[in-house]
């Protein structure tokens, strides 16, 4: 059967080109490291790679949500620790203050007072320039701070008996006194007088006040009379560290400062009592001073344990990551040693096509002859 010699040549060129685009596919992997250059290549390839950038994207954001939560965490950390320390210096103070030895207390209400200013700074404690106590209010402080009593209820004694106000340190001039209607109000240095430094009322004699009978009261203190959260306080703060689960972050500043005990409060009647000279009434407070370095102790527990478990997720979903990107390297990049045999296949197959090519288009009639 005769061969037309112009379809030998061109199924000679079909074959060069075939094997020259080999040679050309084996460079690219190799100058570019990578095994997969468009979809046809490896379909099946495509679909793993892209399974798997997704899979360590997703991980990616794990671990981001993770270093977030440790901020977070390790941000409220520090202000549960100073607070655990000014609980044990309020303690102590208590104690010394309780003892019968003591004549005036008042100096150590001046340091009950200080210690409260201190613990309204650490519940105003940022990260990042977010309030850590504040849930979801990031941007506001948790607690507001009162300096105004209003209707405080007052059981007037006999002429001449002081009652004791619930604050003292009361800001001079700024006491109102009427009777629970509040139609009637009565009228100081006439009805009774006021010790605005150790807070107490006296009626006076020929005064309109009865003994036995309720009042109101309302008055201005020199310092923090009460301390209350903001109305719109609360939600916890969590980030999503797996598929499946996610984690607290954040402490509420209620339920650290006013949870089984109310912190702030216990401190403003410490320093009451201290500037009313109630040895009595410091002596009660101790053991609400106990429950508070407990409850906050405990809480400093449960946050040092979501740092603990925050910083093992960080590790495995780490050591995950690199499975995945040694996974993908496998199905994406180029197995030099291999892709340079198959280089080397592929040269040595077009030089032998190439050469017997030259030869087949040497032949012609003569060489029959």
């Amino acid at each position: 059967m005769r061969i037309p010699s112009n379809s030998l040549q061109l199924n000679m060129t079909f074959t060069l080109n075939r094997t020259l685009e080999r040679i050309q596919q084996q460079q690219i992997r190799l100058a570019t490291g990578r095994r997969i250059q468009r979809p046809s290549d490896d379909p099946g390839g495509v679909m793993r790679a892209l399974s798997l950038r997704r899979q360590i994207n997703e991980n990616r954001q794990y671990q981001s949500n993770i270093q977030d939560g440790l901020t977070w965490v390790t941000g409220t950390e520090g202000p549960l620790n100073n607070i655990v320390d000014l609980l044990n210096e309020l303690k102590e103070t208590a104690i010394r203050a309780a003892d019968d030895s003591a004549d005036d207390r008042a100096p150590f209400g001046t340091i009950v007072d200080d210690l409260l200013n201190a613990m309204l700074g650490e519940s105003r404690a940022k990260v990042n320039g977010r309030y850590v106590f504040s849930g979801f209010q990031t941007d506001t402080p948790p607690f507001i701070t009162n300096s105004s009593i209003s209707d405080e209820v007052l059981t007037a004694g006999a002429t001449g008996t002081a009652v004791n106000l619930i604050n003292a340190r009361i800001e001079s001039g700024t006491v109102v006194l009427t009777d629970l209607s509040g139609a009637t109000t009565y009228t100081e240095g006439v009805d009774y007088s006021v010790d605005y430094d150790v807070g107490t009322i006296t009626p006076l004699s020929g005064g309109a006040l009865a003994s036995g009978t309720d009042y109101l009261a309302s008055y201005d203190t020199q310092n923090t009379s009460s301390v209350t959260p903001i109305a719109d306080l609360g939600g916890d703060v969590v980030r999503q560290i797996d598929s499946d689960r996610t984690i607290q972050v954040n402490l509420l500043g209620t339920d650290l400062f006013q949870g089984s005990v109310d912190v702030f409060q216990l401190t403003i009647d410490l320093k009451n009592a201290l500037w009313k000279n109630d040895s009595d009434a410091v002596r009660g407070l101790l053991d609400s001073i106990d429950q508070a370095i407990d409850h906050t102790t405990e809480q400093l527990g449960v946050i040092g344990t979501r740092a603990a478990s925050l910083q093992r997720n960080n590790q495995m979903l780490a050591s995950t990551e690199i499975g995945l990107e040694e996974y993908l390297s496998l199905v994406e990049h180029t197995d030099l040693a291999e892709a340079v045999i198959q280089l080397q296949t592929e040269q040595a197959a077009y030089e032998s096509a190439l050469a017997a090519t030259a030869r087949l288009m040497q032949v012609n009639m003569l060489s029959f002859l």
